[in-house]
């Protein structure tokens, strides 16, 4: 696990890339020391791959700094989701503000991975039409939305 750590708006962002696998527990430690208090936002992004060690070394890692920092996760993925789910209270799922969808045209085949804001997609789990940039048709979510955000219905939000 690699990461880069940035000012922006007063906060710290930290952008995190590689698999959140086993050796992630060396470097929760350095940047646990590097991000002090204050407010972080964790650009999930670049995480590449998931395992249950690194998971629960991720959680953790969050508890500690919750001791002494606020946070909050952004664009995570649906693998990262999945882990979210079975434990949201313990995943600090309320601390997720933005989550990467797949989609994919039917027509084409072409498939994209935006960001959506929590905010942006509704109970029922419908996000604004996507727009195929390879051929202009309409493009489908490839999981269950719903599924993929039941942790809202376990936080109460």
């Amino acid at each position: 696990m690699k990461y880069k750590i940035a000012r922006k708006d007063g906060n710290r962002n930290a952008q995190l890339s590689g698999a959140l696998d086993e050796t992630f527990e060396k470097a929760s430690d350095e940047l646990l020391a590097r991000l002090g208090d204050g407010h972080v936002v964790f650009d999930m992004t670049g995480v590449t791959r998931i395992n249950s060690i690194g998971y629960h070394q991720w959680v953790r890692f969050l508890k500690a700094l919750s001791a002494k920092a606020t946070f909050e996760l952004e664009a995570c993925s649906v693998e990262l989701l999945a882990y979210v789910n079975l434990l949201p209270v313990l995943s600090f799922a309320s601390r997720v503000t933005s989550v990467r969808i797949p989609y994919v045209c039917k027509h084409c085949g072409k498939a994209v991975e935006p960001s959506f804001q929590l905010e942006e997609i509704d109970e029922g789990g419908a996000t604004r039409p996507l727009i195929c940039p390879g051929c202009n048709g309409i493009m489908e979510a490839e999981v269950s939305v719903p599924s993929l955000l039941a942790f809202r219905d376990a936080e109460g939000g």
